[in-house]
């Protein structure tokens, strides 16, 4: 087990769904520190510098559980800090649990990060302005960014689009006025970084982002935007965390167009929370799956099989044991793979028998 997987090891410990291509990119960009127990990785946290420096973000902080408490987070903050340069400031989004921690070694909250999540976005067609971005459009993204961000990230932002599974720019007369990426983790599709001169332009990008795209999507802002905001709401999103965004130091002047952030190193409570026992999906079998080339969406809820048509027409069948569940795994949703029968045996450890 390398470096990177045993990164992910970790995270699997805690309840966080992290995956190697993350783990790669953040060891491109940054520093990464670990402390070992009898050579097994026990902590991690990791520094992420841009070109100029002047900016440093903290994160991948993690302790494993049998750990935690013995001041390992603040050691490897602390080593963040002191790995940073002379001149570079610091930030971070914490956790409620965790802002106490950052305080003690310098950090003040400036403000709050707004997300927004929809569980499950359904964009099929839309008209929009935005284009989709073009390899020689780079160095002009690059300056954009630079005004809004406060530094340059080129080569930061070369690994993120080659990661985006969608990027558009917003073109003007002026030029090319706004950019956005979207991100799809195993998890969901985040939308971000995403820079525009006006909030109208924003929501054009997000539409962009999202054409033919169903399933959970999450949106972080590092400040409101109320037009933003309830373009988002209507589409369904929803408030689901306001976390404090914590500063060491001053950061560079912004031109206030970043009206998205995606932070790698940024994992929510909400996927440790999932992971216990009494949350709402450890207490039920459910798959579903968008089928868009069909014009449906396909979902097991216990024992019952549902298929809904674009129409809005709906069909439904009870499934009455292991072999039925696993045909229909595999013959309507095309995953044969799935580890079925240990997910079964965990729900009856839970009392509850799907097939009655």
């Amino acid at each position: 087990m390398d470096e990177w997987d045993s990164i992910v090891h970790l995270s699997k410990a805690v309840g966080w769904d992290y995956h190697r291509k993350e783990v790669e990119i953040i060891f491109k960009n940054g520093t990464v520190f670990g402390i070992q127990d009898n050579g097994k990785l026990v902590a991690c946290g990791a520094l992420i510098s841009y070109d100029e420096q002047k900016i440093g973000s903290i994160g991948m902080v993690i302790v494993h559980p049998s750990h935690q408490g013995k001041g390992l987070g603040r050691k490897l903050t602390e080593a963040c800090i002191n790995k940073k340069t002379q001149t570079q400031s610091l930030m971070l989004i914490a956790t409620k649990e965790g802002e106490p921690l950052y305080r003690k070694v310098g950090f003040q909250t400036t403000g709050r990060i707004v997300k927004y999540t929809n569980p499950s976005a359904t964009f099929f067609n839309d008209l929009v302005q935005a284009q989709p971005f073009e390899r020689f459009m780079f160095q002009d993204v690059v300056d954009l960014d630079a005004m809004a961000f406060g530094e340059r990230r080129e080569g930061f932002l070369q690994d993120r689009i080659k990661q985006a599974s969608k990027a558009y720019v917003l073109i003007k007369d002026e030029g090319i006025v706004g950019y956005g990426l979207a991100i799809d983790t195993p998890y969901n599709r985040i939308i971000g970084p995403l820079i525009c001169n006006t909030e109208e332009g924003a929501i054009d990008l997000i539409r962009a982002l999202l054409l033919g795209y169903s399933g959970r999507v999450r949106i972080d802002m590092p400040e409101k935007r109320e037009r933003v905001e309830a373009f988002l709401q209507k589409a369904g999103f929803s408030l689901s965390a306001t976390p404090p965004l914590m500063v060491k130091g001053e950061l560079p002047d912004r031109n206030g167009t970043l009206i998205s952030i995606v932070d790698v190193t940024d994992f929510e409570p909400l996927y440790q929370d999932s992971f216990k026992k009494e949350a709402t999906f450890m207490k039920l079998f459910r798959c579903q799956l968008y089928q868009l080339h069909q014009k449906r969406s396909v979902s097991i809820v216990n024992n019952t099989f549902s298929i809904r048509f674009e129409s809005g027409k709906k069909q439904t069948r009870t499934l009455n044991n292991l072999n039925e569940l696993e045909r229909v795994l595999n013959e309507e949703f095309h995953l044969p793979q799935l580890p079925v029968e240990p997910c079964i045996e965990f729900l009856q450890q839970q009392n509850l028998a799907l097939f009655k």
